[in-house]
């Protein structure tokens, strides 16, 4: 069994303040393979892209990134990707995160799409 516990914050559409929502999911081994909840990249499809990357560069308009599974080639594989389409949290120098995301999701973070929208 597969056990996946946490919460999750609720966002009312009155005026009422928001609320932690715990939950509780269970799973048999079989169904736990196949669950976004328990492997995020199911939810990107068979063509997710999943890296660990390093933050090499932060500036307003574009944050560096360095693919970590690279840095030991001669020339290691590096992703400008908009800053304003990042977490705040990912803005610091040398900090390492993971990223799992569809190919049209990883073209968008990189401004390439034409998509003209910015995440906060």
């Amino acid at each position: 069994m597969v056990h996946l516990s946490g919460g999750r914050r609720i966002y009312p559409t009155s005026g009422q303040a928001s609320a932690n929502e715990p939950f509780e999911h269970h799973f048999c081994e079989l169904c736990a393979q196949s669950s976004p909840l328990v492997n995020p990249s199911l939810a990107y499809g068979p063509d997710a892209v999943t890296e660990k990357l390093r933050v090499i560069s932060v500036s307003g308009e574009r944050t560096v990134v360095r693919l970590v599974r690279t840095e030991t080639q001669s020339t290691p594989e590096d992703w400008s990707l908009l800053t304003s389409r990042l977490r705040p949290q990912y803005g610091v120098v040398g900090m390492e995160f993971q990223v799992t995301c569809s190919p049209a999701e990883l073209k968008r973070l990189q401004g390439t799409n034409g998509d003209d929208d910015h995440v906060g």
